[in-house]
């Protein structure tokens, strides 16, 4: 028994109809990484690509403020070289990220996650380890001064101003597609409402 999320790698081999486990990796807390690695939810949320070399990355969140964390903490990625049988250590994706979501295009590798803020990122590295600085779509500064009615103290999801859940999908091999949610889109009547915005993404390989 462990009291934190750990993520579980399922294979298929007849088109989705049945499901053995492939991997798993386990949380285990580390407080020279993380200072509050106890207080997290554990692996959360994870999400896979296939590098241009064949093996596997999945990033991973693990912000739970349900446990005593902070209402943001950092992300991670892991990669496998055995088809998802098992898993590298995980390392620091960013200080931030919550439903980090990826998609691949071409020789390419894009991520998009946040709270606060939106990023996007990218990478062409062939282990899909080394990766670009992030591309801002939402500052991750307070942005409640933004609210019809703004608090003297916001929470931290008015802080953000969006909830951060986001998704990117691939159009072609140089454009990607991100969703996200902001909770101060101004109307035409003058009046911020929460609001699903879709931005494209162009890709610019050196």
């Amino acid at each position: 028994f462990s009291p934190y999320s750990s993520t579980f790698v399922l294979c298929s081999e007849d088109e989705g109809h049945s499901w053995k486990m492939q991997g798993y990796l386990p949380y285990i807390p580390d407080n020279d990484e993380y200072e509050y690695a106890f207080m997290t939810g554990g692996w959360d949320e994870p999400d896979l690509a296939f590098a241009p070399d064949g093996s596997m990355i999945m990033i991973l969140r693990i912000t739970d403020v349900f446990h005593g964390d902070k209402e943001w903490a950092p992300s991670y990625i892991t990669r496998s070289t055995d088809q998802g049988k098992t898993w590298s250590k995980p390392v620091r994706f960013d200080d931030v990220g919550v439903m980090p979501r990826t998609c691949q295009m071409g020789d390419a590798i894009l991520a998009i996650y946040g709270r606060p803020g939106i990023y996007v990122r990218g990478t062409t590295d062939p282990a899909g380890m080394v990766w670009d600085a992030p591309v801002e779509v939402m500052t991750g500064e307070d942005r409640s001064g933004l609210m019809n009615e703004p608090p003297v103290r916001p929470n931290f999801h008015q802080w953000a101003g969006s909830c951060c859940n986001c998704d990117i999908h691939a159009l072609d091999e140089k454009h990607a597609i991100i969703a996200y949610s902001d909770f101060y889109h101004l109307c035409e009547d003058g009046v911020r409402r929460k609001s699903i915005k879709t931005r494209i993404v162009t890709v610019e390989k050196d």
